[in-house]
């Protein structure tokens, strides 16, 4: 494969901009009445400049057409609830297009049914939304709500996605482990810790840097709990990964290797306090 194959060449990016214009022009210009389709269209070329307000616009008058002429249990109607859902999650109007999401799902799966492409596309949307949601909340320091949304991905990634998705459920049990451990609910958040290792082992195998991430993480709540024997044990495995995969000048690397040598630091103090402790 070709190292220029990804480079960006602003000739063909701009060939690609005039190319949505002229087709947003053309879908203009027709002499018959718009439809729910053309309107879609024309939202999309919008949304593919990445003006969203406007895509939006569009994308509300091809619902309204759909839904007045169409049915709230069409395909089309579907598709149009989902397309004003993606744009609202490029505003980060997450409630927004959970709204939006629900609404197509709930037509997918009566028309299409619950293992259909499509529907099980919509299954992720949603899952994604809640863990922007989870992300939101947490930010915030509410963890509550944060855990609310956690556990509802969680709930559709375990059961329609965990096969076809693995990273992304792994993602969801690091988020609901990191709400715990904010919380300074160490065995929680090792519990969900363990399940992300669990998973990444299997599907990517104890030599991939993304397993290393997990070994990490666990390593932080044993730290946390000041298990440091536990905790030196997987930031050695997390450090041994990331030298092999991003080498040892990496900041994962260098600080995964500070945290060993401060837990080394902290062993060193324990045992001290333990051989006095017994010399009373």
């Amino acid at each position: 494969m070709s190292k220029n194959q990804f480079k960006f060449d602003p000739n063909m990016a701009e060939a690609y901009a005039r190319g949505l214009k002229a087709e947003r022009e053309r879908l203009l210009n027709t002499e018959q009445p718009y439809s729910a389709t053309t309107h879609n269209n024309i939202a999309n070329t919008y949304y593919m400049e990445g003006d969203f307000f406007k895509a939006l616009e569009w994308y509300k008058k091809a619902l309204t057409i759909c839904e007045s002429e169409l049915g709230t249990e069409h395909t089309l109607t579907a598709t149009t609830y989902n397309n004003v859902a993606n744009t609202f999650m490029q505003q980060s109007r997450h409630a927004e297009a959970l709204e939006g999401y629900n609404k197509a799902l709930t037509i997918r799966e009566s028309v299409l049914g619950k293992k259909h492409p499509d529907t099980a596309t919509t299954y992720s949307k949603i899952a994604i939304t809640y863990n922007n949601l989870t992300d939101t909340h947490c930010s915030k320091g509410e963890y509550v709500e944060a855990l609310e949304w956690g556990n509802k991905a969680i709930a559709i990634h375990e059961k329609v996605l965990v096969e076809k998705y693995p990273h992304a459920v792994v993602d969801t049990y690091r988020k609901i482990a990191g709400i715990y451990y904010h919380q300074g609910m160490f065995v929680e958040a090792l519990e969900w810790g363990n399940k992300a290792i669990a998973i990444h082992e299997k599907v990517l195998g104890k030599e991939h840097p993304n397993t290393a991430g997990t070994y990490y993480d666990t390593a932080d709540i044993y730290k946390q709990q000041e298990k440091f024997d536990d905790a030196l044990k997987y930031y050695s495995k997390a450090l041994t990964i990331f030298e092999k995969t991003i080498g040892k000048e990496h900041s994962n690397t260098v600080a995964a290797y500070n945290n060993i040598e401060e837990v080394r630091k902290q062993l060193a103090i324990q045992k001290k306090g333990k051989k006095r402790f017994f010399n009373w």
